[in-house]
């Protein structure tokens, strides 16, 4: 009878350690299941991104195409729009500061969506990625613009402030918060109202770097700044934020600005299922900018959807 009772015992352990051991793998691959962009071995479409941007008093806006520019006021207006019909399939990136991106190669991906080594290639050219992901036509999307900007204050500098700030997708979002927008505003030193000037193009680092509303990323305030490690990255989080330049007292100045969207790809959202129903419909996004440093600015990305 003893004998048969151990055996009994015996017999429950052997079926227990398979089990066991099945849970442990089923809690690993959970805790694996969603990874950052480096998940991702699929791009993603913008379809006719429209940029329309709105400036209040004392601010004027022209497009630009880079190069040099003639400072003709009669071409500013008080808004503009403009549509991003090239380089719309887009592949996540990451970045700490607007500028240098970093993505990985798609074969550096776990079969459960983990990044195999924590290894990442720079962007420096749109070649190198497509040999990659074959059918991307641009890291990011960029809208460039000159701002006019007058203080008529004698005493006191004013602050350039984003107003609004509003991403449109006609479909479903899905709840993805993966999008950041990064303003690169340069001011132009030698701009004068006549004749033909070189633009200042982009600065060390972006003025502001936009994220949505409770965006978060795998590592609590962390993104890829080199080729086998992540770095601090700033999102805004109070009125303040929303300053992207300060004019002095009694003085009109130019600025290049470069709004730049893109995919972080270490936002916890950013994984293909997030993703794949995104590869059509229309994109905007509409930008406010207004000069006065006693109102309110935003300082998130605000999401919205259309059916």
């Amino acid at each position: 009878m003893m004998k048969t009772n151990a055996k009994r015992k015996n017999s429950a352990v052997k079926k227990l350690i398979p089990a066991v051991g099945m849970l442990a793998l089923s809690a690993s691959m959970l805790a694996t299941s969603t990874y950052a962009w480096f998940t991702m071995t699929t791009e993603v479409t913008v379809t006719g991104m429209q940029v329309h941007t709105v400036v209040d008093s004392n601010l004027l806006i022209d497009n630009f195409t880079g190069g040099s520019w003639a400072t003709n006021d009669s071409t500013f207006e008080k808004s503009k729009t403009q549509t991003i019909t090239s380089g719309n399939v887009i592949v996540p990136m990451s970045t700490v500061n607007g500028l240098n991106f970093f993505y990985t190669d798609p074969d550096n991906v776990k079969g459960n969506g983990d990044a195999i080594a924590d290894t990442y290639i720079q962007y420096s050219d749109l070649s190198t990625l497509k040999s990659k992901y074959s059918a991307v036509e641009a890291p990011y999307l960029d809208y460039h613009f000159i701002l006019k900007a007058t203080n008529t204050d004698t005493t006191s500098p004013k602050n350039i402030m984003v107003n609004q700030l509003d991403l449109t997708y006609s479909g479903e979002s899905d709840g993805n918060k993966a999008f950041r927008v990064a303003f690169l505003a340069k001011k132009f030193e030698t701009a004068t109202p006549d004749g033909a000037k070189t633009a200042p193009g982009l600065p060390t680092a972006a003025t502001k770097i936009y994220a949505p509303d409770s965006a978060a990323n795998f590592t609590s305030g962390q993104a890829v700044n080199g080729t086998s490690g992540t770095g601090t990255v700033t999102y805004g989080s109070q009125a303040s934020d929303a300053i992207i330049a300060s004019v002095a007292a009694n003085s009109t100045e130019y600025y290049e600005v470069t709004v730049r969207l893109w995919l972080e790809g270490e936002d916890t959202t950013c994984k293909v299922q997030t993703f794949k129903g995104l590869t059509s419909g229309q994109w905007s996004l509409d930008i406010g900018l207004t000069f006065d440093q006693t109102k309110t600015g935003v300082y998130n990305l605000n999401m919205q959807t259309t059916s």
